[in-house]
């Protein structure tokens, strides 16, 4: 067991520290390049707005990745079996299914944020603080009770910051 390793010769450190630099690098790039989520949007009211910028974000960007994998599924699971001719019939019909669904969902969203939005100045001045005041009595609590809730008091301290994402305006900075 000993000998495993002792045809394998040591990698530099500077190599590793070069690598592990450059990986940082351009995983972080795109984040400080990103413009705000919600930058040019219309206004959002609170709880129906979020909650449409979140399914938005699953017609868009979940709904295709999700189909993606159980397409991808299917076609390796047809080609084992030596089906491969049928197997693209099925692995079409998903793909044309999923991108129908990820074009009529996120038009279906837009009109539901054009819909919402004449309603948020005026909603949004009595849920937004009734929310933010839930969101810091949940933070207070995970905060203050850490120690016996142990192990769960920074998630529901966390929690808090979820709520806040109901809030109906768009988030501080953006």
């Amino acid at each position: 067991m000993g000998y495993a390793n002792r045809h394998r010769r040591p990698m530099r450190t500077g190599r590793r520290l070069g690598a592990t630099g450059a990986a940082v690098v351009l995983s972080v790039s795109p984040l400080a390049t990103a413009a705000p989520a919600h930058a040019d949007e219309t206004p959002r009211t609170a709880v129906i707005g979020p909650m449409l910028d979140f399914f938005g974000f699953g017609t868009t960007i979940g709904a295709p990745v999700f189909c993606g994998i159980t397409s991808a599924t299917a076609g390796s699971g047809f080609q084992e079996f030596g089906a491969s001719e049928q197997g693209n019939a099925v692995v079409d019909g998903i793909n044309n299914g999923c991108a129908a669904f990820s074009e009529q969902g996120g038009a279906f969203v837009e009109q539901g944020k054009a819909a919402q939005a004449p309603y948020a100045a005026m909603f949004n001045g009595y849920a937004n603080p009734a929310i933010g005041q839930v969101a810091a009595g949940v933070t207070a609590f995970g905060t203050d009770y850490d120690p016996t809730l142990s192990p769960f008091g920074p998630t529901i301290a966390g929690t808090g910051d979820t709520l806040n994402f109901l809030q109906g305006s768009p988030p501080s900075g953006s």
